[in-house]
């Protein structure tokens, strides 16, 4: 598998507190690094600073699959970021195998400035929480009731961007490989002629690397922008140069911008969905041409047309991810659907 050239997706997680005038962090307590987390003097050279913000996406009992929230997978550890439910509990970490609604977050609105709540998917009504009423120090974090958005509840989520960061190791986030598939029955797939080009259609195999995908949360201003998709085989990420035919093709994971990111649009049932680029959401992903289709057809984006088959797709869970086959939500908007509102 590829190594990943992901420096722009690790995060430092801050809080509005500070301490002697500096941000706090999110953070692995090196004392103990498998424990409870803490908060520390902003310092995005540390790894014990540093998270993935891996997308996590299910597959439901009616056999679609759809976004349930973020794992934060720090970079020291390769844990991801858990709390267990109710008020004032210690937030901690788990192996990104047992990855479960504890270990999966959501965001709530922008308190301002780019600063806003995350709370675990098991339990909305909770979030993260640096105790106490300051004044604010370093100290463990906790799982604390909303009480009205204090600045010990607010957070905001900056790209790092440390050049040490060039590459990773990709195999710690293979719980999070996703295929994607279009409606028209083929998958999106590395062409094995040319695996760093456009991506091309392929009878599904998810046991075909080139058909693996890890899919993490970028941001812009501390908030949600887009998600970048990167190849488990070629470790770069989905591409698009703009207007209608533009192909999908691949660019380095340090070269993240506004072509490279993605937002999923609403339900356009049984969890299939648009896939736009951020640089231009008329855009979508699609095969191209009005069928049959058939293997090795060039991916590329097109304008909205209402929700054809070879338009809309979905999100295909290998057998061996972790929290698979959950009770199936009503149709409803993709959860990520704020993504498209762009800086």
């Amino acid at each position: 598998m590829a190594a990943f050239t992901a420096s722009p997706l690790f995060i430092s997680i801050v809080s509005r507190c500070t301490f002697n005038g500096r941000p706090l962090a999110l953070a692995v307590n090196l004392r103990d690094p498998g424990g409870q987390l803490w908060v520390s003097p902003l310092d995005p050279s540390q790894p014990s600073q540093l998270w993935m913000p891996a997308l996590y996406i299910r597959r439901f009992s009616d056999g679609g699959g759809g976004i349930v929230g973020v794992s934060f997978v720090n970079m020291l550890t390769g844990y991801a970021v858990y709390a267990p439910n109710g008020n004032d509990q210690p937030v901690s970490q788990v192996p990104v195998a047992n990855i479960d609604d504890h270990s999966i977050w959501s965001f709530g609105g922008n308190e301002g400035g780019g600063y806003m709540a995350i709370r675990p998917v098991a339990d909305l009504g909770q979030n993260i929480n640096i105790p106490g009423d300051g004044p604010y120090k370093p100290a463990p974090v906790i799982t604390y009731r909303w009480a009205g958005g204090p600045w010990n509840s607010q957070w905001t989520c900056i790209p790092t961007s440390a050049p040490y960061l060039a590459e990773f190791d990709v195999v710690p986030y293979a719980p999070f490989f996703r295929g994607l598939y279009s409606r028209c029955g083929w998958s999106a797939s590395v062409n094995p002629a040319n695996p760093t080009g456009q991506l091309v259609s392929r009878a599904n195999d998810l046991k075909q690397q080139g058909q693996l995908f890890f899919p993490a949360l970028a941001f812009y201003g501390g908030m949600p922008w887009g998600i970048a998709v990167a190849s488990a085989q070629t470790g770069q990420a989905l591409y698009i140069t703009g207007s209608n035919g533009s192909p999908v093709t691949q660019v380095p994971l340090n070269k993240l911008d506004a072509h490279s990111l993605w937002s999923p649009g609403g339900s356009e049932g049984n969890h299939f969905f648009a896939f736009r680029p951020v640089l231009d959401h008329g855009q979508n992903m699609e095969l191209p041409g009005n069928g049959p289709y058939g293997p090795d057809l060039g991916v590329v984006t097109w304008g909205w047309g209402g929700g054809q088959n070879n338009e809309v797709w979905t999100w295909l869970v290998p057998d061996a991810a972790p929290l698979q086959d959950a009770p199936a939500p009503a149709e409803q908007s993709h959860p990520f659907t704020f993504l498209e509102k762009t800086p």
